[in-house]
């Protein structure tokens, strides 16, 4: 019998897919590993992850009056890579909850996935898919709660041919449910690598609470690994993602340069 997780429904909404599976309870604010170090505007190099588990996963700092908000990577997609079949093993699907049990030490009570989402379980080869299954399983099976808001870097429909003012409307209601979820415990947003999809968020979080400059933003973006290379049009210096940055800046801040 094929293994398929237990996965609460998917609600349609504007822009967004969301899934839920809701914990049973709230988190301790107090019980948070905070670093303010990612808030940080001076560092030119690529700073290690801020823990050892979990890659690329920096604590956002203060930002509007919360302190329990981090970015990282897939928790899942070294796990996903490791499984020697297309059926996780009783020892994989323990190693992601162990994976997010580790999330859940560190405070987090609800993690966001910009991750596309599989198709009710089915395994299509896709080692992102295996990740984004066991941990939407793995997130169930240690209470907390899985949210995912697809996005995509290029092709149709993603931040290579949207408008400024679609993506406007695609972070910004995101930017407010991250800041709903942090009132009941920490939360953790990633996409599978944790640079380009995770950047952008997290420069529209430092534009909307914190006023960053969008060289400010994109510095940042670019020091937790952006990779602007592979998303510039014929030789641009900037990625799009960059681009729709400086836009949204101007959005949020009409005197803004």
């Amino acid at each position: 019998m094929r293994w398929k997780p237990r996965l609460a429904p998917l609600v349609i909404v504007p822009w967004l897919i969301v899934t839920f599976i809701v914990a049973a309870a709230n988190a301790d604010n107090s019980n948070l590993s905070v670093s303010t170090a990612s808030s940080q505007k001076s560092p030119s190099s690529k700073p290690s992850s801020e823990d050892p588990l979990i890659k690329n996963l920096h604590w956002m700092g203060l930002i509007n009056g919360r302190t329990n908000i981090l970015r990282c990577a897939c928790p899942m997609m070294d796990i996903a890579e490791g499984m020697k079949s297309t059926e996780p093993t009783e020892e994989d699907l323990k190693l992601a909850r162990d994976r997010m049990g580790h999330l859940r030490d560190l405070g987090i009570r609800t993690v966001v996935s910009f991750q596309h989402q599989d198709r009710d379980g089915e395994d299509d080869g896709n080692v992102e898919h295996r990740a984004v299954a066991l941990e939407r399983a793995a997130a169930r099976d240690v209470g907390m709660t899985y949210v995912a808001f697809p996005m995509s870097n290029r092709g149709p429909h993603s931040f290579e041919d949207m408008s400024d003012d679609a993506v406007f409307k695609l972070l910004d209601p995101i930017s407010d449910d991250i800041f709903k979820f942090a009132e009941t415990g920490g939360v953790a947003f990633h996409c599978k690598s944790g640079k380009d999809r995770t950047g952008i968020m997290a420069a529209y979080l430092r534009l909307k609470y914190q006023h960053w400059t969008a060289d400010e933003a994109i510095a940042e973006m670019r020091r937790y690994g952006h990779v602007w290379e592979n998303f510039a049009i014929n030789g641009a210096t900037n990625s799009w993602h960059e681009n729709h940055v400086r836009a949204l800046a101007k959005m949020l801040s009409p005197t803004a340069p």
